[in-house]
């Protein structure tokens, strides 16, 4: 029973620093979108028509190669303000390039998430100061001085003075 108890905690502890993880890194797409931009990317949203900032909230690739034939996707996903408002859409912009594709195919994929992804944004952010706080006060606890029973309180009362008997 004991190693049932510790596998679920492990498990609690892998979800709990797994949603902590998922909200800083979604604060931090947008900053590595800006840092790292893709060019074809931003050329393919002006031409659709997309006015506006650009941030960066998801990225991925993947590749497969069998026998003689290879296929190789990057994608990354944006929410463009204010026009992702107005529509409420994510856009995800793909590129692909493989054996059985002639060039390099661009496409922009419409996703209608926007309203699903931020609400999950905000349980996270709950949810991960709800993990961190009992945390930090553990870390504090530790590194706080330790108190002894010895310690005592001064005084307030002068002592008595001494008799001559």
């Amino acid at each position: 029973m004991k190693l049932l108890r510790l596998y679920f905690k492990f498990i609690r502890w892998c979800f709990s620093c797994g949603v902590v993880l998922w909200f800083v890194a979604t604060l931090l797409l947008p900053l590595y979108g800006w840092l790292s931009p893709w060019q074809s990317a931003s050329d393919r949203l002006k031409e659709e028509g997309f006015i506006g900032l650009p941030l960066m909230i998801g990225i991925s690739s993947s590749s497969e190669h069998v026998g003689d034939r290879w296929k190789e996707e990057r994608q990354r996903a944006y929410v463009i303000l204010p026009d992702s408002f107005r529509h409420m859409e994510i856009v995800v912009y793909q590129k692909s390039s493989g054996s059985e594709t002639a060039g390099v195919k661009k496409e922009i994929i419409w996703r209608h998430w926007l309203i699903p992804f931020f609400a999950l944004w905000i349980l996270a952010g709950v949810f991960s100061v709800k993990i961190t706080l009992p945390w930090r006060r553990k870390v504090e606890a530790s590194q706080a001085p330790p108190t002894t029973a010895m310690t005592q309180t001064p005084s307030t009362t002068p002592p008595a003075p001494l008799s001559d008997s």
